[in-house]
């Protein structure tokens, strides 16, 4: 898991899971702030843009699978739910899923 030297500092990891996005700076990850910003535009872009300037002090320092990984945790901060399927590192279907209000009857693949 530690490919860059701030993975520690943004991934939080409590027995396997994901519970935490540490070490980046800027509150626009949830909220009215994130809706303004990410809705609207594909997962794609949202990945793009972690891996261009997250962590602070080593932008695209953790493999795609760890930014993936930050992507989902957002996701689910936002109210989306996770689907059947884990979202995986491929830019072909992140750029197929629009991010939007979250549909409480629809689960997503953010997991």
């Amino acid at each position: 898991m530690k490919r860059g030297a701030s993975t520690e500092t943004i991934l939080r990891v409590e027995d396997g899971v994901l519970v935490g996005v540490i070490g980046c700076s800027g509150s626009d990850q949830s909220g009215d702030q994130f809706k303004l910003n990410w809705f609207g535009k594909t997962l794609f872009d949202y990945f793009a843009n972690l891996k261009k300037t997250m962590p602070d002090d080593n932008p695209g320092g953790l493999s795609d699978d760890e930014y993936v990984r930050v992507v989902a945790y957002i996701m689910k901060l936002n109210g989306f739910r996770a689907g059947a399927d884990s979202l995986a590192a491929d830019s072909t279907a992140m750029k197929l899923i629009k991010i939007g209000p979250p549909d409480s009857t629809k689960p997503r693949n953010f997991r």
